[in-house]
Order: C-alpha cells, then sequence, then structure tokens
C-alpha cells in the first residue's frame, strides 16, 4: 500500500512508520486521508498534514477548518480496515466567545450597556475609545434619586484610566521621570435614559 502514497507523502510515512506503526497501515492511512479530504473539499491541493497519532488512530489536518481521524479497524476474521472520518474543527476563540456570550445573555445582563469598544469617527477620523455603563445605586444615592455631578467626575476619570490602558507602560515611565504628566483636554459625554 505504500506504493501509492505519492511522493510528498513519503515524510509523513517515514516518520508514522518510526513510530512502530505497520508499513502497510501507515499507507492505507495516508491513502484514506487523502480520499477523504478529496471527497470533502471541492478545492483540495492534494496535501494533508499530519498532526499526531495514537495508539488506535492518525490525525491529519485538510484545512483550518477539518481535522480527518483515521482509525485502523480489525475484524476478528484477521481482516484490517481503515475507516476514516472528517471533524469541522471549531475555531477556539470564536467558540469560547460564543459561550460568554450565551452565558452573559443567560445570566440576564445586558451586552449593549455594558462594555468597551473602539470606533474612528473622531474630529479628524481618529479612533475614539466608548465605554458603556449603567448608573448605579452608588452613583445615585441622594434622595431625588439623581446623579450628583461629582460623580462624572469619577467617571471622566475611569473611561481616562481604562482608555489609555494599551499605553499604560509607556505612560507610566514618562510620568515617572517627573518632566511630563496628563492632562484632560478635551471630554464629550453623551447621556442617555433608558
Amino acid at each position: 500500500m505504500v506504493g501509492v502514497v505519492r511522493e510528498e507523502k513519503h515524510k509523513i510515512l517515514k516518520d508514522l512508520i518510526d513510530r512502530g506503526i505497520e508499513a502497510d497501515l501507515v499507507g492505507a492511512s495516508v491513502w484514506a486521508g487523502v480520499e477523504t479530504a478529496k471527497k470533502l473539499l471541492q478545492d483540495f491541493s492534494g496535501n494533508i498534514e499530519y498532526l499526531r497519532a495514537s495508539d488506535q488512530c492518525i490525525f491529519f489536518s485538510a484545512t483550518d477548518k477539518f481535522q480527518i481521524i483515521v482509525l485502523p479497524v480489525f475484524l476478528t476474521s484477521g481482516i484490517k480496515l481503515i475507516f476514516s472520518v472528517a471533524i469541522r474543527v471549531q475555531n477556539k476563540e470564536r467558540g469560547q466567545e460564543s459561550l460568554r456570550s450565551k452565558l452573559f445573555s443567560r445570566m440576564g445582563y445586558n451586552k449593549d450597556i455594558l462594555g468597551i469598544d473602539v470606533e474612528a469617527n473622531g474630529p479628524q477620523g481618529q479612533p475614539v475609545y466608548i465605554q458603556r455603563f449603567p448608573v448605579t445605586f452608588k452613583n445615585n444615592q441622594s434622595i431625588s434619586r439623581r446623579v450628583y455631578f461629582t460623580n462624572y467626575f469619577n467617571w471622566m476619570g475611569d473611561v481616562r484610566e481604562i482608555g489609555l490602558s494599551p499605553i499604560m507602560n509607556e505612560l507610566t515611565s514618562l510620568a515617572e521621570t517627573g518632566e511630563w504628566g496628563l492632562l484632560l483636554t478635551l471630554l464629550v459625554y453623551r447621556f442617555w435614559e433608558s
């Protein structure tokens, strides 16, 4: 079976045979992996990437979206079969973000009023940092249930600190010299009632 595997796959064959897997079984497994990829992907280039092998199966990658698992099956009659299956690989980050989103929503939080964002709609097209948060009990603790004006200064400080966090190390090293400081010259607030 090694003879049906094209020359560029010989490195994969050698790696697997060096692991102690029978040569014909390795050849059939690589061939099955390539055939599975051909049937799955219309624009398949003919190359699969060997990922890893265990005692019971061999893992290949055809694209960043699919992995191919090849399993040798030994029947009691002594016949050896190769079973090959393709599995869609979910982007781990996208999957984690989706899970976080669902959990956030299920717990009753509204992402539209919590969070940060950046948009390129400043006066000269520069990036603008956006922070959204609800008014909490701490902020409207007066009898009138209105936010006292000093809270706005606290909010400005929070927005400044969080907005500068990507460059905080550089700013800190400049401020520590005693020759530099920070001055807030423009701040635009928009308040929405809900």
